[in-house]
């Protein structure tokens, strides 16, 4: 006997649900079929997610041959890249929380869904598609965008520099032209002009796939399959190979498996996978936009996390490999010595091998079918360095403290340790118009607040500032910015971000701060402390701290940001 006569609404919406199935192309015996959601970030506007419909194809045939029904769907997708440098980056790290919202509703308002496979990549889309996955928990495989496939960027780039050359003479390093830096360097010193640049920029990403540097966007990839949640060795992949082919189709034979198992993101994502995805981006330098996102995956996942455990994990975790370095070391000979479970490796028994993965088996099976690790992932006895590439600072300026990614700079100016003067600008613009006029203290500890995700409100990035004095040649001369927004995973040098608690919140020491405040810094000892006696700073926070500034009328989605935004170090997640 039917239970659900006992319940004729639901019987009654079961079969609808059917005939609204049949309406879509599925057959009678398909109706008992799992159903799989293909969530889709495909975006025209994005380079890196231009595949992502042939992709997306692989995977539906994954389903199918698996016995499984595919749906797919579209959703928003963010692009860093259009938006860094300008008032629309604001938009960025919300868009995070817009986008896993978007997903849930879209998985939760149907209730159809035994499977999801998400196909993204980038820097907000990822993050998003993981917290989605853990709040709706329902069996999920993640298809990641891969590298760009460097030889064939360096050939359209040559071909490019050639063709200028026939025009006109330039006087370039040929060894360099094909490095985005350089490119920009000769740009803003007016050596070439704004088509030149143009199309010499263009000829360093001519080819699909994730921005080339071991920024946020190759993190993120490498995070995923380190948490579990992307087939292992999946990530890294070329965007543009038949190997990417195949594996998204594997991750759609793989979904089902998963969904007919039962295996939920909850039974992979805990807090022993989070810190297993943690060690082996700071034992690769990956980028500090990882970590924030790290802490909002863990936050949602239900394990207390901040940056006390960041802090705890990087004091504890080598620094294996440099990723960041990609002249020595690009993402194909990475994979070649043993990629992602390469790291987790060689990272011994530091590692939680008794977790769930999406390959249907335990982490520790993994690791012990892997080939011999390469040389170019180092063991513990060749580390880089004892500590790992990300540090968390500690100091009466940063009480819960501070992100510095020791990779962005060269191992032998890691001793840094003495006391500047502070210059203190209340957004990155006001800091822009020294910068123009080089009206700027190279010896200065540079202060940009109100960019958190509160006072921004958004948290965008200083990537565009950072380049821009690192053209000037200050961030090669320890300039130091600190500031409590966020850095692309790109940048160089001495930049201390994500400071917490940010300038707009309540009895934030970032907020009091003034003009020529002595501040000390100690990368050995992890410091960030304010010279300023309490009685002093008392005195500054009755008397009133500046106020963020306020949201543009346009913008009227970020002043409810602003109200419901958590905490930088515990992922700046929307509650």
């Amino acid at each position: 006997m039917d239970d659900r006569l006992h319940d004729p609404i639901q019987k009654l919406s079961d079969g609808v649900v059917a005939a609204r199935k049949k309406t879509l192309g599925f057959r009678s015996a398909d109706l008992s079929k799992p159903v799989i959601g293909i969530v889709n970030s495909y975006s025209e506007l994005n380079l890196a997610q231009l595949s992502f419909s042939a992709m997306a194809q692989r995977v539906r045939e994954g389903v199918l041959m698996a016995g499984g029904m595919p749906i797919e769907s579209g959703m928003i997708a963010l692009c860093d890249s259009m938006a860094h440098g300008r008032l629309h980056e604001k938009y960025i790290l919300p868009g995070r929380d817009v986008m896993a919202d978007s997903i849930e509703t879209y998985v939760n308002a149907h209730g159809v869904f035994d499977g999801l496979v998400f196909i993204g990549t980038c820097d907000k889309v990822l993050p998003a598609m993981l917290i989605a996955a853990i709040r709706v928990d329902v069996p999920a495989v993640v298809v990641t965008g891969g590298p760009q496939i460097a030889e064939l960027n360096h050939d359209v780039n040559q071909s490019v520099c050639a063709d200028i050359q026939r025009r006109r003479r330039l006087d370039v390093d040929t060894e360099r032209i094909g490095d985005e830096k350089y490119i920009k360097s000769l740009y803003l010193d007016d050596l070439i002009t704004e088509e030149e640049f143009v199309d010499l920029y263009y000829s360093t990403n001519s080819t699909i796939g994730i921005c080339r540097p071991y920024a946020t966007a190759g993190t993120m990839n490498y995070f995923t399959e380190a948490l579990g949640l992307a087939l292992s060795g999946s990530a890294l992949v070329p965007e543009l190979s038949t190997e990417k082919a195949l594996r998204a189709k594997d991750a759609g034979v793989r979904v089902v498996e998963l969904a007919r198992r039962g295996i939920r993101p909850s039974a992979i994502v805990n807090e022993r996978s989070v810190e297993n995805a943690i060690r082996s981006v700071i034992a690769s330098g990956g980028s500090m936009n990882a970590i924030l996102h790290a802490l909002a995956v863990a936050n949602t996942a239900g394990v207390d996390l901040d940056y006390s455990g960041i802090s705890r994990l990087s004091s504890s975790t080598p620094f294996l490999v440099d990723l960041k370095n990609q002249h020595t070391l690009n993402m194909t000979l990475f994979r070649s010595a043993g990629g992602v479970l390469g790291v987790l490796k060689r990272l011994g028994s530091r590692v939680h091998r008794d977790v769930m993965t999406v390959d249907g088996v335990e982490l520790g099976t993994l690791l012990d079918g892997l080939p011999k690790v390469g040389s170019s992932i180092a063991d513990e006895g060749r580390a880089l360095a004892p500590e790992g590439g990300i540090r968390v600072l500690r100091g009466s300026l940063a009480p819960r403290g501070a992100l510095f990614n020791a990779s962005n700079v060269p191992r032998d100016r890691l001793g840094l340790s003495e006391v500047r003067q502070a210059a203190v600008y209340d957004s990155y613009e006001l800091f822009a118009a020294d910068v123009a006029t080089r009206a700027l203290d190279p010896r200065a500890a540079v202060v940009i607040r109100f960019e958190g995700p509160i006072g921004g409100p958004g948290m965008r990035e200083a990537h565009r500032v950072s380049e821009v004095i690192n053209h000037l040649n200050l961030l090669n001369n320890d300039f130091l910015l600190i500031t409590d927004g966020r850095f692309s995973g790109a940048s160089n040098g001495f930049i201390i971000g994500y400071l917490a608690p940010e300038a707009a919140e309540p009895g934030s020491p970032l907020a009091l701060v003034r003009n020529g405040d002595p501040i000390e810094i100690s990368i050995p000892g992890n410091r960030l402390d304010l010279l300023v006696d309490e009685a002093e700073l008392a005195r500054r926070a009755a008397e009133g701290a500046p106020p963020p500034p306020p949201v543009p009328r346009e913008y009227p989605y970020l002043r409810r940001y602003r109200r419901l935004v958590g905490p930088t170090d515990r992922g700046a997640l929307v509650s």
